[in-house]
């Protein structure tokens, strides 16, 4: 369904979808994320996280393309509940953001539970064989080749607004993302602010997306942005990986 929207005035926009037209005097767009779409042959071979929590049955091979929150914790429960999982990441340093001696513990524990952590791998190619898929990645030896049951892309995520029609309200953007100010505000459109990971700021979590939505929730919505000194963020596996965004 794809969301569309038209300035009625300088102070109030209306949004409408096929089912439904909402005017209102603020709009806050809180559309979360979405994969980016990696520069890959193959692409549609990749399964999404939604896809990974919807399994029947674990199968015995995973591939995890991405070395993110997603790709340690997806990594974690699978080889606990039994499976053989390679973990592919790009770059040689994956959880940016965290402390990288504690990064270097947990790739270590990662290793020790049976996880083919492998980095400095760019994955080029996922292609369907007929016993399953064939992921092609380029690492610091050449190119290697991984036979798996189910490729999962656990890569970067990005804000969700493909099915937002943005020009229709005047609603400024670039390079996939909405151009605001720093309250969060519409740079062109004063009646629209975003919160969470539809604004795209630095931390995508979900305690800032809440405190996000409350502000800009209020009526009227507030022109100041949450305190974040003090909030944790944590990747869930054993062991636990946490640390203070100050």
């Amino acid at each position: 369904m794809r969301i569309t929207a038209e300035p009625v005035s300088p102070a109030a926009t209306r949004w409408w979808s096929a089912t439904r037209r909402s005017p209102a005097r603020h709009i806050v767009i809180a559309a979360g994320a979405e994969p980016t779409r990696l520069p890959i042959e193959g692409i549609e071979h990749l399964a999404l996280s939604d896809d990974f929590l919807e399994l029947e049955q674990l199968p015995r091979r995973i591939v995890l393309v991405g070395g993110g929150y997603i790709g340690f914790e997806f990594a974690h429960i699978a080889a606990r509940a039994g499976a053989s999982v390679t973990m592919l990441n790009r770059g040689e340093q994956p959880l940016a953001g965290f402390d990288p001696d504690l990064v270097a513990l947990l790739i270590e524990r990662t290793r020790a539970l049976g996880v083919d952590l492998r980095l400095g791998h760019e994955v080029k190619a996922v292609r369907k064989t007929g016993e399953g898929f064939e992921v092609q990645a380029e690492g610091p030896e050449g190119r290697v080749d991984i036979a798996t049951d189910l490729a999962i892309h656990s890569g970067g995520r990005k804000p969700a607004l493909e099915a937002l029609d943005l020009d229709a309200a005047n609603i400024a953007h670039e390079n996939g993302k909405l151009k605001l100010d720093k309250t969060f505000r519409s740079t062109s459109n004063p009646a629209v602010y975003a919160a969470g990971d539809a604004a795209g700021g630095p931390l995508p979590l979900t305690p800032v997306a809440a405190l996000e939505a409350r502000r800009r929730s209020a009526t009227p919505p507030s022109p100041t942005r949450p305190r974040l000194r003090t909030l944790n963020r944590c990747c869930h596996e054993v062991s636990e990986l946490s640390c203070c965004a100050g």
